[in-house]
């Protein structure tokens, strides 16, 4: 690249920053200085599955580890017993009620509604409990990707519905509260059991009150599960904060919650740092259909405005799809019953976030809400503060093509930049080949990615970092 050149691309590059981006490159190329971080926007997206499961309500989901997938299982109006897995696109059923030469196997659970499932991350083992055949059930089953196996532990909880379960990787024990049992609505029950995959213990009595129809889910940022909401005794919606630490209840006082409710739903998002919190059944039985985010590192309650919203809804169920960093959401009362929407927020991450020298980093960018949108990917490099990384003015090899590459002098350290236009479902991806060069261990960089038309600059993610790891 001659100097020629290398002049006019920068003199492009920084019209088209100081265009579109203004006063935002100041967070990409100082990312040192800046205080304050944007979040991403967010939207429910309607997805259109060709194969999906029949409508129903009162049904469970949750992230399987050991199918890399989300599944639901059972439900009201389902007669079958089938394990609905989602790759994404499409849903499938995986019938593993039928054991090898076609015979049925009597090995697997009755078909049933609101029951608890949660995914043992560490065992690889989905837990499946309780629910309701008519009766309450107090069973006890794990499927292990392939098929179910019944537990009979000698103690267990009391057969119940209407419970709240989630799994606690720190703990690695499935967490049960309270929920529906022999004593009906007007007694509910308050008790929390965990699982190790043996044995069902009892734990503490003192926490939230007795309550049918609560929520419950993991916080990673704070290694907490996180409990919102229910009915209480007296038939009154609730619309208290609990975290339970793997040997306490714990009561948060936010300055803002979503207002009382039950048969709503919850999940961690990752790539949001969040709980989400959608829907339910509101104090005046009215169906609900607001969002919400839960920050546990501040103990607060935000109210989300999406760009598009899925319909009001109560006893819908959603989990967090690890794999493809999406909430996926189906079915409820509400809407047409056998709907799949996911939560999405504009994400900008890079794989591996950890390289090693010569390795490839890629660096994907998703904003749904903005397909056909020109974007830009601005990446600041620095060792420390104010320290150059490539002193000699060597050239980063990239792929695709940047359209611009130069120093910003020695208060900087280099800088990348990528400028495209997002696909029909607002995706984008750029690669960097890293030199196979063992000084560049130590190495940081931050990435910032913003999607503009002359009108609207928008923030996707400031403040991506990542480091050039030792082997």
């Amino acid at each position: 690249m001659n100097a020629h050149s290398t002049s006019m691309r920068a003199s492009l590059a920084t019209k088209l920053i100081e265009h579109f981006l203004g006063a935002l490159i100041v967070v990409c190329v100082f990312p040192s200085v800046a205080s304050t971080q944007v979040m991403p926007a967010s939207t429910w997206e309607l997805r259109t599955p060709s194969v999906r499961p029949s409508a129903r309500a009162s049904h469970s989901m949750a992230f399987f580890d050991a199918m890399g997938a989300v599944v639901l299982y059972g439900g009201v109006s389902p007669t079958e017993g089938l394990l609905w897995v989602w790759n994404g696109v499409d849903w499938s059923a995986r019938d593993s009620s039928r054991a090898p030469f076609g015979r049925v196997s009597p090995n697997t659970p009755r078909a049933r509604s609101w029951a608890g499932v949660a995914s043992d991350r560490l065992r690889g083992r989905l837990v499946l409990f309780g629910g309701s055949v008519g009766p309450e059930l107090d069973e006890t089953w794990e499927h292990d990707g392939s098929q179910w196996e019944q537990k009979f532990p000698q103690q267990r909880p009391e057969a119940r519905t209407l419970f709240a379960m989630a799994y606690d990787p720190i703990r690695r024990r499935t967490v049960v509260f309270g929920g529906l049992g022999r004593g009906g609505f007007t007694n509910p029950l308050y008790d929390t059991w965990t699982w190790d995959g043996t044995t069902w213990t009892q734990m503490p009595a003192y926490g939230p009150s007795p309550r049918t129809h609560p929520n419950m889910a993991w916080d990673q940022s704070i290694g907490h599960l996180v409990l919102f909401g229910g009915v209480g005794g007296n038939l009154q919606a609730l619309n208290d904060t609990w975290t339970w630490n793997g040997t306490a209840w714990l009561t948060v006082y936010p300055p803002v919650s979503p207002s009382p409710r039950s048969l709503h739903a919850m999940a961690w998002h990752e790539g949001r740092r969040r709980v989400v919190l959608f829907a339910g059944r509101g104090a005046f039985n009215q169906m609900l259909g607001d969002t919400w985010e839960f920050n546990g590192g501040s103990g607060t309650w935000e109210q989300v405005s999406p760009l598009q919203s899925a319909p009001s809804n109560w006893f819908p169920e959603m989990a967090y799809d690890r794999l493809r960093s999406r909430v996926v959401l189906f079915g409820g009362n509400g809407g047409t019953g056998d709907e799949t929407w996911t939560y999405l927020d504009r994400t900008l991450y890079a794989a591996p976030a950890r390289p090693l020298p010569g390795q490839t980093v890629t660096l994907f960018l998703d904003s749904p809400a903005d397909p056909g949108r020109a974007y830009v990917l601005a990446c600041s490099f620095a060792r420390a503060p104010g320290l150059p990384v490539f002193p000699d003015g060597r050239v980063v090899s990239l792929a695709p093509d940047p359209l611009f590459w130069w120093s910003l002098g020695s208060q900087t350290g280099p800088f990348l930049g990528f400028l495209g236009t997002l696909d029909g479902l607002g995706r984008a991806q750029a690669s960097i080949q890293l030199p196979p060069d063992p000084a560049l261990i130590g190495l940081r960089w931050f990435v910032s990615g913003v999607t503009f038309d002359p009108a609207s600059p928008r923030t996707i993610l400031n403040e991506v970092e990542l480091a050039v790891v030792a082997p």
